[in-house]
């Protein structure tokens, strides 16, 4: 796994910076977003998750966004991105055809729907677990890892489904083209919802490079 892959060599750099409060940010080293990750892997063991159950992230682009995705791929379910301003009518059908067993979001976006498609997890305080590495799941190339639906706005929506040999040639191939390296710091301005987003800041961790998130556009 490419994240594994930067952890070992840029263990002590800096990986995620977000805004909190005023000028004041919080930063997650490489060896820090992995501790993060397997806490919320952990959690998704302990609840018994199988191989290819969907769960399904819709928030703006934050830390804990990125910490669910690759929490959730780890144990092997496959993510289904929806974009913040996504409508409760359009969330529903994506929680239907995909059978959703979990939706992540805030409380705040949760308590707004009138029927709730699926459990919450809260994005604000991910639960934590204990990961058992000797019990996660083998995870193949073509295995499914992403479900991005299209807006459904001239029908119905469309799945796109990517492997995460997908995902990873992808973000490879942007290393180079784009000739990132692990000296640089990124600004995440687009929706990880996003395919494209995704994939560079994939790209950017497989670079041992920092992202940003912009607190505002």
């Amino acid at each position: 796994m490419l994240f594994r892959n930067a952890v070992e060599r840029f263990s002590s750099r800096s990986a995620l910076i977000e805004p909190i409060e005023g000028d004041q940010t919080s930063t997650l080293t490489y060896q820090a977003l992995q501790e993060r990750v397997h806490m919320f892997a952990g959690y998704l063991q302990e609840q018994q998750i199988a191989k290819g159950e969907r769960l399904m992230i819709w928030s703006a682009s934050r830390t804990n966004w990125l910490i669910a995705y690759l929490g959730a791929l780890l144990v092997g379910m496959v993510v289904v991105p929806l974009d913040v301003n996504t409508k409760e009518d359009f969330l529903a059908r994506i929680a239907e055809t995909t059978e959703a067993k979990y939706l992540i979001t805030t409380q705040k976006q949760y308590k707004g729907l009138k029927q709730p498609p699926a459990p919450l997890i809260d994005l604000d305080t991910l639960p934590q677990g204990s990961l058992d590495i000797a019990q996660l799941p083998a995870i193949e190339e073509n295995d499914l890892a992403e479900l991005v639906f299209t807006s459904g706005t001239t029908g119905q929506p469309k799945g796109v489904m990517l492997s995460h040999r997908n995902i990873a040639s992808n973000a490879m191939a942007a290393v180079q083209v784009v000739d990132i390296r692990s000296s640089d710091r990124a600004l995440s301005i687009l929706p990880l919802s996003h395919m494209f987003e995704m994939t560079i800041e994939i790209a950017i961790i497989h670079a041992g490079a920092s992202i940003v998130y912009a607190r505002t556009l």
